[in-house]
């Protein structure tokens, strides 16, 4: 069972929510707040910087395995899919209105193959964005360690 949305920073320890109708428990979670910050130039190259919200979320991410890199990694990734999914529906709805109500409609086996159709563009989208981003990225981290020492 996952935690109850919205999260409350910190550490959550013996927290109850209301499950269809009865107060049952979720497990123990620590939630930290990392901050995305996004520039867009006039010319249109976007870039972007994470930081934790403060140092109680630092704290806490230094706290997890590996200090939460992978957690964060992991977290950062999840939502960039989750925009592009977002992006991937509202194209077709821009192109055709009627595109949700069609799959709402559908049976639930031709539901899941055009889900499964617009999860493949997503897919596609982001490796063909990860190819054109990854170096980019890599020179980054490694400028990054360069100035760290």
């Amino acid at each position: 069972m996952n935690p109850p949305y919205p999260w409350k920073k910190g550490q959550n320890r013996n927290v109850t929510a209301q499950r269809e109708g009865r107060m049952v428990p979720v497990p123990d979670h620590d939630v930290a707040i990392i901050e995305l910050e996004i520039c867009r130039d006039l010319l249109g190259p976007v870039y972007s910087s994470h930081k934790p919200q403060g140092q109680e979320d630092q704290d806490m991410l230094m706290s997890w395995p590996g200090s939460g890199q992978e957690h964060l990694a992991f977290a950062l990734l999840t939502e960039a899919l989750r925009r592009e999914a977002v992006l991937g529906f509202l194209l077709n709805l821009s192109a055709d209105k009627e595109y949700l109500s069609n799959i709402q409609a559908m049976s639930e086996e031709d539901r899941r193959q055009a889900l499964t159709s617009l999860g493949n563009g997503v897919l596609q989208s982001m490796v063909k964005s990860l190819q054109e981003m990854t170096l980019p990225a890599i020179l980054d981290a490694y400028e990054d360690f360069q100035s760290d020492r």
